[in-house]
This record gives structure tokens, C-alpha cells and sequence, in this order.
């Protein structure tokens, strides 16, 4: 009998034991018996390596719930179609983003839910449908999506600093450093000789600036006296214009006059013709004495018209030609 009531509260202390561990297993975990938590569609592009069932789903940084389905989505191959269950109490809205973050470096991922002002709208859900979480890419991410092309371009820097840093080229390069010694080293036993050229290379810019000054002060000397000969020049030749208007004007009344003259002198004799005929017995009579000297002036009187003529017919053609030269030219040899 002592031996059953010894094994009988042996029994009873193992489940207590047992029931006792169960109940700390469900405190840890935060589950409650009858909770019921609303579920959440959030949609990645992206590769959500890392994440699986079970996983952590926290709302700024406060644990909210657990990841309970992965898989790629049926509506479009090129997302997958993450399933969340958060608490009941947690107030999803409508600008609230999602995205997949890293744990450490354990490499372990969760989902972390950002935003959610408190003007925007409650996220509701209709009958037979599941709300949809606005999902981002997350840093990591986009890092661990870039290693790659990272680690490609490090390779290629690599391969491109072990040619540069060849034997060949480190030999040029020792041969470059060895010519730049020996510059700075003619350089500076040449600095003595550098100071005596731009001392005179100073003193031949002084004397050049001298120079110019000396250029520049006959130059300003010169301009003036071209100036004050151009400006006589001009006024000569402004006098020689209003002389020459003045000339030609005496020239053409002298040729006007010249013409009625000559007109006059014909009609003159023409009148003493005409008088001759009319009065030829008289006129025989007066033959014996002073037809000679009656016939010279009618030369004479023929002579001068012939003279006016011409002089007139000058003037008209060239007035200047005619004050320049006097008449001289275009005057026929006598014979």
C-alpha cells in the first residue's frame, strides 16, 4: 500500500510538472486560448529571403503578430504574397507601409510596419476578403539585392590595381620619382640663375613701359597735328567751293551776256546788208571812197561774232574746264 500512494504522488507531481510547463510555455509565447487575430496581405517584389512561418511582424519596433503563410502569388508570379496575423488591437491604417527588415546579422527577417498618421483612415476589411498592407523596399534589401553587382565591380577594381601595380609599372613609376629628384635638384642649383632673368626680365617690362609711354605721348602729339591740318584742309576747301559757285555763276551770266551780244552783232549785220542793197547807188558812189575801210570793219565785226561764238559754245560745255584753263584747249591752230 505504501509503495501504490508513493507512485500515486509521483504521478501527480510529474503532471503537475508538466501542466505547470505548458502554462509557462503559453505565457512566454503571449498566446491566449480563444484570441482571435485578423489577418493582412502584404505583397513583395522583391526576393524575402529569410522570412518564414512564425516570424516576427512588428509595428514600429513592438511585436503585433506573427508571419503565417508565404507563397508566390497566384494572381502574379513576380511578387510573393506574405500572410500576417496581428492583434486585434492593433491599429492598422491606411498609409501604413511594410517592409522586410533583418535581425542582426543572424540573417533572420522579419516584417516591419511603418507610417500610419493619425488623420488617415482605419485599413477596414469587407466580407470574404483579406486587406492589403502597402509594402516598400527596405535598405537591406536593396543592399542585398546590389551585393552582387558590388561585388562584381570590387572584383573588377581589383584586377585593374593588380596591372597597375605590375613590376613593369612599379619600375616606371620608380623611374618617374627618380627624374622628379633629379628636376627639383637642377631646379633648385638654378635658382640663382632664375633670379638674375626675372630681375631683368623686370627691368626690360620697365623700360618697355617707358617706351609705350613715350610711343603713346608723340602718338597723341601727331593726332593732333593731322587733326589741325585736316581741319584747315577743310576749310580751304569749304572756301574753294563758295569761291567756285560764286565763278561759275559770273561764268554763266558772262556767257549770257556773250550770246545776246553775238545775237545783236548779226542782226546788226544783217540790217547793214540789207541797208547796202536798198541804198546801192549811194553806196556805189561811196565805193570809190571808203569801201575799203567799210569792207575791213565787216571782217572785224565777223571776226569778233565768230569769237563770241566759240567762247560762248566753251563756257556752256565746260564752265570748270574753261576757268581752269583759259580757254586755251580745243582752240584751233591758226593756219
Amino acid at each position: 500500500m505504501e509503495a501504490r500512494a508513493h507512485h500515486f504522488f509521483v504521478g501527480l507531481f510529474v503532471l503537475a510538472l508538466g501542466a505547470a510547463l505548458v502554462g509557462f510555455t503559453l505565457w512566454v509565447a503571449k498566446v491566449e486560448l480563444g484570441e482571435k487575430r485578423p489577418p493582412y496581405y502584404v505583397f513583395f517584389d522583391g526576393s524575402v529571403t529569410g522570412l518564414k512561418e512564425g516570424s516576427a511582424v512588428r509595428y514600429r519596433g513592438i511585436l503585433v503578430g506573427t508571419v503565417s503563410e508565404i507563397r508566390i502569388d497566384p494572381a502574379n508570379v513576380e511578387r510573393v504574397r506574405v500572410m500576417v496575423a496581428l492583434d486585434a488591437a492593433t491599429p492598422i491604417k491606411t498609409d501604413a507601409v511594410a517592409s522586410l527588415e533583418m535581425s542582426g546579422l543572424t540573417g533572420n527577417a522579419y516584417v516591419q510596419i511603418t507610417g500610419g498618421s493619425r488623420a488617415a483612415d482605419t485599413l477596414t476589411r469587407t466580407a470574404g476578403e483579406i486587406p492589403v498592407i502597402r509594402s516598400k523596399a527596405s535598405g537591406m534589401a536593396e543592399v542585398l539585392e546590389t551585393a552582387p553587382h558590388l561585388a562584381h565591380q570590387l572584383m573588377e577594381i581589383s584586377d585593374r590595381l593588380t596591372r597597375l601595380l605590375s613590376p613593369e609599372n612599379e619600375k616606371r613609376v620608380a623611374e618617374t620619382l627618380d627624374n622628379l629628384h633629379k628636376m627639383s635638384t637642377d631646379l633648385a642649383a638654378s635658382a640663382h640663375q632664375v633670379g638674375e632673368t626675372m630681375t631683368l626680365v623686370k627691368t626690360t617690362a620697365t623700360h618697355m613701359d617707358g617706351l609705350m609711354g613715350d610711343i603713346r605721348a608723340r602718338a597723341d602729339t601727331i593726332t593732333g597735328g593731322v587733326t589741325g591740318i585736316l581741319g584747315k584742309l577743310q576749310g580751304m576747301l569749304d572756301t574753294l567751293n563758295s569761291q567756285t559757285g560764286v565763278v561759275m555763276a559770273e561764268m554763266v551770266k558772262t556767257s549770257a551776256e556773250a550770246r545776246e551780244l553775238s545775237q545783236s552783232l548779226r542782226g546788226l549785220s544783217d540790217q547793214t546788208a540789207g541797208a547796202i542793197k536798198e541804198n546801192r547807188v549811194p553806196v556805189r558812189d561811196f565805193t570809190s571812197v571808203g569801201l575799203y575801210e567799210l569792207s575791213l570793219l565787216i571782217s572785224e565785226m565777223r571776226d569778233l561774232t565768230t569769237s563770241l561764238s566759240r567762247v560762248s559754245g566753251q563756257i556752256e560745255k565746260g564752265p570748270m574746264e574753261f576757268l581752269f584753263t583759259g580757254g586755251k584747249q580745243g582752240q584751233e591752230k591758226p593756219k
